[in-house]
Order: structure tokens, then C-alpha cells, then sequence
């Protein structure tokens, strides 16, 4: 056999070889969006689109067109969208479609329903959608915010403000500081009557009383999830969801609290002190009961 035959069958074993492997790369089976210009209507078309895993494939689960101040749906128009702009219209993971008012409301539907519900009552300027085309976030003017955290009723959770420092003029404050060697860990540190009584550590998820020399978690999620009350009482979030609490002194044992939903931070008052946790769902006092 010549050697240009050779060459040539080569060739081909290492074409067919980067074909197929090509060829059997395996395909996200994420939802997504399609934003495309409808040249019969003459308008914005989006489209929903959702992995069938019985078919293996995807099939549009809903979608809507849009043009100038129109929103036009199964069976429904909508007459005050903002713009036909893709940043005013979007379908989000779950398939429920979100758009921006012309006073700057943010709207909502449930793929299936017939409700609209207020979301943002108003200040809302623009939806930021992922790579996928999805909803995720909105702009508005209290800041970005998630779309999987809003709720219709008004108990959006407002996002943290700025840390300011602990007033320490009575004596029984909270301090929270970092290592600026070693380790570089978190800290805080509880006083009463201006005396150190306790210093817990960070490092990962695990949570560490100097005093006591006794680790109280090796589940918390960071020290954003951990709060101090006035009693010097100690609050944990942990990565199973679950939210606990240690009464000072007894590292032991603790209690757990009702957490309705994911909890996203702590407020605290002008000492320090830990005075209310918030989820998506709401802000709620220390024992789980709704502010």
C-alpha cells in the first residue's frame, strides 16, 4: 500500500474519531428563553422553553409577543408594558412570566394561571436575565434584586444597609474583628460591663468558642449567619437550613428555631446585638415569630 493511502486513511480515523466525540457531547436540559423577531406579526416573540424527559427533548411551554406598550398572550394582551424591549420581558427558571410596567411595576403569572400579581409596586427598571435567556434578577431603585425572593404580599426583605460601628458607651456591646495573620479568621466577641466574656472563632463552616475550648458547629453557614442577642445568647445558621441557638454558657446543647425559609442575614441594633433575622419570606424576631 503507497504511502499517500495511508495518509488518506489516517485522516480519516482521526476525522471520525473528533466527530464522534463531538457528536455524543451531552447537551444542558436547562430551561430557556428565545428572543426572536416575528416578521409576520411584526414583533418581539419570547418563548419558554422546558427539557421533556419523556420525549428527550424540548417542547415551548408558553410564550408571548410584544410591541410597544402591548403584551400579547394565550387568550389575554397585557397594555402596559414599559417597552417591546427584551429588558422589560422575561420568563423566568419555573416558566412564570415577569415584564416592567410604564410606572415601573414589576408584574408577574404563573405558567398555567390567569392571575397577575404586583411584585414591585414600583422603581423597577430593567429584568437582568442569565446566559440561558432566564429571568433572574430585577433592577430597581432600592437596588438588584432576585426574582425567586420576591413575594406579591410586601414582606420583600429589604437588602442589608451599611455596617456601622458598635456603640460601645454603656459597656455591653458586640465587636466582630478579623486575624490579620495566621489564619486571617473571623471573630466576635461579646462584652459586659466592658469585659471580654466570650470570643467565638470562624474558620469554614466550623464555629469555635475560645473560652469554653469547645467547637459549637462544623455545619455554619459564615459569619454573616451567626448573631449574638443582648443576653449573649448565640445563634447559628447551618447549611442543612436549620437555624439553632446556644444560651450562653452552654455550648452543649441547643435549640432550634423556626426558620420560615432561607435565612439571609441578621439586623442588629446600635450595640451590635442581634435583634431579628430575614428570609425571603420576611424579617422575623429571634424565636422565629413574624415581626
Amino acid at each position: 500500500m503507497n504511502k499517500k493511502v495511508i495518509s488518506v486513511i489516517l485522516a480519516l480515523v482521526m476525522c471520525t474519531t473528533i466527530f464522534s466525540t463531538v457528536a455524543f457531547a451531552a447537551a444542558s436540559t436547562d430551561p430557556y428563553g428565545y428572543y426572536w423577531w416575528d416578521s409576520v406579526e411584526n414583533r418581539l416573540a419570547v418563548d419558554y422553553y422546558k427539557y421533556r424527559t419523556s420525549d428527550r427533548a424540548f417542547y415551548i411551554e408558553d410564550g408571548v409577543e410584544a410591541k410597544n406598550n402591548t403584551i400579547y398572550g394565550h387568550g389575554y394582551t397585557r397594555n402596559d408594558l414599559k417597552a417591546s424591549d427584551a429588558d422589560n420581558i422575561a420568563y423566568d427558571r419555573d416558566g412564570t412570566l415577569w415584564y416592567i410596567t410604564t410606572g415601573g411595576a414589576l408584574m408577574s403569572k404563573g405558567i398555567g394561571t390567569t392571575t397577575w400579581q404586583t411584585m414591585w409596586s414600583s422603581g423597577a427598571s430593567r429584568i437582568i436575565r442569565n446566559v440561558d435567556d432566564i429571568g433572574i434578577e430585577v433592577v430597581t431603585t432600592s437596588g438588584t434584586k432576585r426574582l425567586s425572593e420576591l413575594r406579591p404580599d410586601g414582606t420583600n426583605p429589604p437588602s442589608t444597609g451599611t455596617p456601622q460601628a458598635p456603640d460601645t458607651s454603656n459597656g455591653h456591646y458586640v465587636l466582630e474583628k478579623k486575624e490579620t495573620t495566621g489564619n486571617m479568621r473571623m471573630y466576635m466577641e461579646y462584652y459586659q460591663n466592658r469585659q471580654l466574656q466570650y470570643r467565638i472563632y470562624f474558620r469554614g463552616p466550623n464555629v469555635w468558642v475560645e473560652q469554653a475550648n469547645t467547637t459549637i458547629s462544623e455545619h455554619c453557614k459564615g459569619a454573616k449567619f451567626m448573631g449574638i442577642d443582648s443576653q449573649g445568647a448565640v445563634y447559628l445558621y447551618e447549611l442543612d437550613g436549620t437555624l439553632v441557638k446556644f444560651q450562653n454558657g452552654k455550648w452543649n446543647r441547643c435549640i432550634e428555631i423556626t426558620c420560615d425559609g432561607d435565612l439571609k442575614y441578621f439586623s442588629y441594633d446600635r450595640y451590635g446585638f442581634a435583634v431579628s433575622f430575614s428570609t425571603q419570606n420576611g424579617t422575623y424576631n429571634l424565636d422565629g415569630s413574624r415581626r
